[in-house]
């Protein structure tokens, strides 16, 4: 079916307000998207047809006259492979038009092994998983980066791990779509499409891993795509006299809460700490890890607690200044750090020492933390293909 720039965009338009809402009734998708009635019902017979949206009952009111009927996304409907390039592994998924996951594999890597043959590995991986799932006739592929993508089909980062990804050659491999998008911007976007408790509000998505970014969440669009500088909240300075962050100013956040950060911090009190518990963890201070922090921090190493201490305090300083700067009303902290409950809460109540700024407003932002799996770049490269195959 060929469909006129007009007819693309109402369907885009009607498609992503069903997304967004989880139910909704035609009538209230006209009054949404300002497409009249006629033609948001003809769309959507359309999509029903093509089973891609289902009706799933009636309207619960007490209003007398017809009851509104819902539509909703159909789970099945396409798959998509998703990818995410990481320093510690790369992740795989085949999962459906809503995120279900259907399969998964992931493969761990050293950045060794990244730098000298991670772009022919991932090649190889790729092409053996589209041939091993070629049942799920697959729709397009979309890549999760761990950096931004520009014009030239490049990674744009300052990390040397990734400068032989040439994107370029990806799309060559295969006949399907291919896309790339940052992983942080395609996680964002999954909690807006696949999360059951939809989200229409304005939100942040905070990622904490080996680096940190914040998206933005905007009127239903990601925040300035075009600007590669927002959301690098990791180089927001939180000492001016604190340790030289690879970008080269001092105290930067990326130097207190990161992952390479805090195992840096630790394989030296790993080396000066006579007390600590990380020796009696580990026989070398190369196998530290989060979860060995977190392991150490329950223990009692109060070296450890120190230094993650600080590190949330440098977090809950940053996020301070964002919510006098920007509107939002969720917050999700994404990292695996933030897994464990015990710094959830030191997080919180570092928040909450500021009643008059965050916690305590009339329309304070919500704190939630989200799960953290090694799948979710994955899946937000899902989100990201589902966006530009249907809401685009």
């Amino acid at each position: 079916m060929t469909l006129s720039k007009k007819q693309a965009q109402n369907r885009a338009q009607i498609l992503d307000a069903i997304y967004s809402h989880n139910r909704i009734s035609r009538i209230d998708i006209a009054k949404l998207t300002a497409i009249t009635p006629a033609t948001t019902s003809a769309i959507t017979n359309e999509l029903l047809q093509e089973e891609f949206i289902q009706e799933v009952g009636e309207e619960q009111s007490n209003k007398v006259g017809r009851k509104k009927i819902h539509l909703q996304i159909k789970e099945g409907a396409a798959y998509f492979l998703g990818s995410e390039l990481s320093e510690k592994y790369f992740s795989f998924v085949i999962a459906d038009n809503l995120g279900h996951i259907k399969e998964h594999t992931i493969y761990k890597l050293s950045t060794e092994q990244i730098a000298s043959q991670g772009f022919e590995i991932f090649k190889e991986k790729l092409i053996e998983l589209l041939n091993r799932y070629k049942d799920y006739q697959i729709k397009a592929i979309a890549i999760a980066l761990p950096g931004h993508y520009d014009q030239n089909k490049d990674i744009v980062t300052n990390n040397s791990l990734w400068q032989c990804f040439n994107l370029s050659e990806i799309k060559k491999l295969v006949s399907l779509p291919v896309y790339f998008a940052n992983n942080v911007e395609g996680m964002a976007l999954k909690k807006r499409l696949f999360d059951v408790e939809k989200k229409n509000d304005n939100y942040l998505y905070f990622h904490i891993g080996r680096g940190i970014k914040c998206s933005y969440m905007y009127e239903s669009q990601v925040f300035s795509k075009q600007n590669m500088l927002i959301g690098e909240v990791g180089h927001v300075v939180v000492d001016k006299d604190g340790s030289l962050c690879e970008c080269g100013k001092k105290g930067c956040l990326q130097t207190f809460i990161s992952e390479n950060w805090l195992i840096n911090r630790a394989q030296i009190l790993y080396n000066n700490d006579q007390e600590s518990y990380l020796k009696r963890l580990l026989s070398t201070n190369q196998d530290i890890q989060v979860q060995t922090l977190l392991t150490a921090f329950e223990l009692g190493d109060k070296s450890i607690q120190i230094l993650l201490e600080q590190a949330i305090q440098a977090l809950s300083q940053v996020i301070l200044n964002l919510n006098l700067i920007i509107d939002f009303q969720s917050l999700y902290i994404h990292s695996e750090l933030f897994n464990h409950p015990a710094m959830q809460q030191i997080l919180l109540s570092k928040l909450a020492i500021e009643p008059n700024l965050l916690l305590n407003l009339p329309k304070s932002p919500t704190v939630i933390f989200e799960p953290y799996t090694p799948l979710d770049g994955a899946v937000g490269a899902v989100a990201t293909a589902v966006q530009k195959c249907y809401l685009l």
